[in-house]
């Protein structure tokens, strides 16, 4: 029969109900504790049947975060159809065939290729999208650093 080994030489064995009494209830979390007192795990005195009432709590917190996610996602839903009038699906009205190709510089107001500012358009006026974004870009940068009260460097 193999001897038990411990940490330190000299150091003596536990018995199950010192082990649960002084590691098991010990180290239970706050919301386990309650759990477990009131399964009467703190009356178990052997380690089988602490793991079991363990097993259950654990089991039991599972369900509970589960129904959680459930009750979440449920009133984002309720959330959403409140915003579209109890309706699942806001109405979208369809005023006919939508173009393919939309200008993203002037927020979708024509097609793209009836844009002034593409160079590939019979509309172009000579400023091209480039030159635009880039002044758009310097402009939020700028916007930006005023913001945070800094200058830009060169």
């Amino acid at each position: 029969m193999e001897q038990p080994r411990y940490l330190k030489k000299d150091a003596v064995a536990m018995t199950e109900k010192e082990l649960i009494g002084k590691v098991v209830k010990k180290n239970l979390g706050l919301n386990y504790t309650k759990d477990f007192i009131l399964q009467s795990g703190d009356q178990e005195t052997s380690l089988k049947g602490v793991k079991k009432v363990l097993r259950k709590i654990e089991r039991a917190h599972g369900m509970e975060k589960q129904l959680q996610k459930k009750q979440k996602l449920q009133q984002q839903l309720h959330l959403k159809q409140d915003k579209t009038n109890g309706e699942k699906e806001p109405k979208k009205e369809e005023p006919g065939p939508r173009p393919k190709n939309m200008c993203g510089v002037h927020n979708k107001t024509h097609e793209w290729k009836d844009c002034p500012n593409n160079p590939h358009s019979t509309n172009f006026n000579g400023t091209s999208y480039k030159e635009i974004l880039k002044k758009r870009k310097a402009a939020a940068e700028a916007a930006e650093m005023n913001a945070i009260g800094g200058t830009k460097r060169p």
